[in-house]
């Protein structure tokens, strides 16, 4: 005997036909699709491009939100986090590298008392520095105490007028006669040495108008022992 309250069923298909099921239940509703979260995202990308902090703060929130709203991206905020982690070491690692590498410095002459780096842009006039070559930019250059052998004194420093970047020929022009004018003040003897050399740096396009310093040094033949000033 037949169930009178079962639900009629299409009959199986015959070969080169296409079964159809029958059409839900009224108030039935598809499953919503999961979606990205949006901080996981951006956790990710703020940990590829070294954006430490907001990595870290994007990627918690999305790991907070997403079991909550059921979302998709836990991968990627964890990847975030992981990301902004191993930036963190590589800062610690160059932090305390140019710690251990650069030059000491006494606190109340300013003068070097041991060897090591010293950032272009933080030199001193008196400091004495070795590897001295012609190069379109230099970073830094390793000083030492000037009682011992070197071969290159900073005898002064300078700005540049303000205004439009120079020309290559107008920056060569200027630092060279403000270092010779330098020079006859800094160490008036040691100018007039023809074997004394001079070395100049002068700021680059990429860093006008906010570096425009010039810094002299007055270089010999042979390295030198003691400054030139004395």
């Amino acid at each position: 005997m037949s169930d009178p309250y079962a639900y009629p069923t299409s009959p199986p298909p015959e070969s080169g036909e296409t079964a159809q099921s029958w059409p839900p239940p009224p108030g039935y509703l598809p499953p919503e699709e999961q979606r990205t979260n949006g901080f996981a995202i951006a956790s990710l990308v703020f940990g590829i491009i070294s954006g430490i902090l907001l990595a870290v703060i994007f990627g918690i929130i999305a790991l907070v939100q997403i079991p909550k709203k059921n979302q998709k991206g836990k991968g990627m905020a964890i990847a975030g986090l992981v990301l902004a982690g191993v930036w963190t070491l590589i800062w610690v690692v160059l932090i305390v590298v140019v710690v251990m590498t650069s030059a000491d410095r006494d606190a109340a002459t300013g003068e070097i008392t041991g060897a090591g780096d010293v950032s272009t842009l933080s030199l001193e006039v008196g400091d004495c520095v070795n590897d001295l070559e012609e190069s379109e930019a230099v970073a830094s250059l390793p000083a030492v105490p000037c009682d011992q052998p070197h071969e290159g004194e900073v005898f002064a420093l300078f700005d540049l007028p303000e205004g439009d970047y120079p020309t290559e020929a107008e920056l060569i022009g200027q630092a060279e006669t403000g270092c010779v004018d330098r020079l006859m003040v800094y160490a008036p003897e040691a100018a007039q040495d023809p074997a004394l050399g001079m070395f100049y740096f002068y700021p680059l396009e990429s860093s006008w108008p906010a570096d425009r310093q010039v810094v002299c040094i007055a270089a010999g033949a042979e390295t030198m022992t003691g400054s030139i000033a004395e």
